[in-house]
Formats: structure tokens, sequence, C-alpha cells
């Protein structure tokens, strides 16, 4: 006698899609030659590596729950869960107004619009008090009081050489007033390209507030200072 054929019953070849893959919420009841049967689905993942591990496991058995080995895991807090502990240990305060004053510095008037190009330019008297009111600016800066007071202003740095501590003391001293430095190298000028001193000079005499030029030749500092 042929055995009966279940009309409907459609079984994937190969794969792991069981008989109820199209049925995700609920199985059927097949009948055949009087008897009921349903197909098991196997109880876990471990299972069925075990199954496939070993021929020789039965898996037409009832489901076998399996041991597995719980990682020790920590919650997830969720967003509407309190948090203990001081606010100062689970917050940070990122920007937000800042209004700062600088204190009251008074500086001569003696130096501005003069140009310094040999030390017998500056007296005595005004070299020290240069280095006066350096010293009053590094106090500032050692106590972390404010002392932006070239804030606004730009540093021109013409440089015909490499320099390490003279660009790095003046850019850094600039960022730390306030203010900003502009260098320009031998190779960022138009002077290579027939521009003459003089017309870089004045160029840049209207978008810098003053300028440091180490040069080769005294002769071109000079004329830097005649054309500014």
């Amino acid at each position: 006698m042929r055995p009966q054929v279940v009309t409907g019953l459609l079984r994937k070849e190969g794969g792991t899609a069981g008989f109820d893959v199209s049925r995700p919420f609920g199985s059927v009841r097949w009948s055949h030659r009087g008897v009921d049967w349903r197909p098991q689905p196997f109880a876990s993942q471990d299972r069925r590596e075990l199954s496939m591990r070993n021929p020789s496991v039965n898996t037409s058995a009832e489901p076998v729950s399996l041991p597995h080995a719980t990682p020790d895991l920590k919650p997830v807090p969720s967003v509407n869960q309190k948090l203990s502990g001081p606010a100062s240990e689970r917050t940070s305060l990122l920007g937000g107004p800042q209004v700062t004053s600088l204190p009251a510095f008074s500086v001569s008037t003696r130096l501005r619009g003069r140009h310094v190009l040999v030390d017998t330019d500056l007296t005595p008297d005004e070299i020290n008090e240069l280095l006066d009111t350096a010293t009053r600016i590094k106090r500032l800066a050692k106590t972390g009081q404010p002392h932006g007071y070239l804030a606004g202003k730009t540093l021109g740095l013409i440089f015909q050489h490499p320099s390490t501590r003279t660009r790095v003391s003046l850019e850094a001293g600039m960022a730390q007033l306030g203010g900003q430095a502009v260098f320009l190298g031998v190779n960022d000028l138009q002077m290579k390209r027939g521009e003459s001193i003089g017309d870089t000079a004045q160029i840049l005499s209207r978008y810098v507030d003053a300028l440091v030029a180490r040069v080769a030749d005294h002769d071109d500092l000079i004329q830097l200072a005649t054309s500014a």
C-alpha cells in the first residue's frame, strides 16, 4: 500500500527551517495512519550544534535544556532610572557663559608707533620698563589670572631663515595674550616673484598691528621700517 501524502505539507530540503517555519505563532497537528505527531523544534542552539557534532543523539526526543554559562553582565540603567551619588560625580559642565574681567594693567605709551631696529633704539629706562612689564604679565599667567591684553591684535612674522625658539616664543606669547600671529616664511611672500620689500611692508601694514622681521641683511630691515 502506498503511503498517504499529506496535502499542503512542504518540507524544505536542507537548511535549518523546520516544519512550522511559515506559522511562527502556532503549530498544526498532523495525522498520518492514526498517529498524531508534530515537529518538535530544538530547545536551543546548543542542542542543534550538539546534534550536528554527534549524529547518535536522538533529536526526536523531548527537548532537553542544556546548561549555559551565564556571563557576568552588569545591568544597564534605563533613561528613567535615578542615579545615586552627588551631582558633581555624575555631571560635568561644558561651555556656558564665561564672563572674565582683566586686571587693571598700566603701561607706558612711549613705544607706540616706534621701530626697534637696533639695541640703541631703546634707552636703559625703556628696556627696564619692558622687562618689568614682562615680569608682571608672567606673574598673572602663573597665578591663573586673565591676561588677554592683546585680544583682537595680529602680529606679522617675516622670517627669511628657519627658526625654532624665536618663532615659537612669539607665537605662544601672542596666543597667551589673546592675540594671534601670522607666520610668513620666505616661500610664503611674493618678494621672490618681483614684489619689492617696500610693497610688502605697505601691504602688511594694512592687515597687522605690528611686524617682527628676521632677515639676512640689515638693510632689508631698514627698508621694511621705512615703508611700513
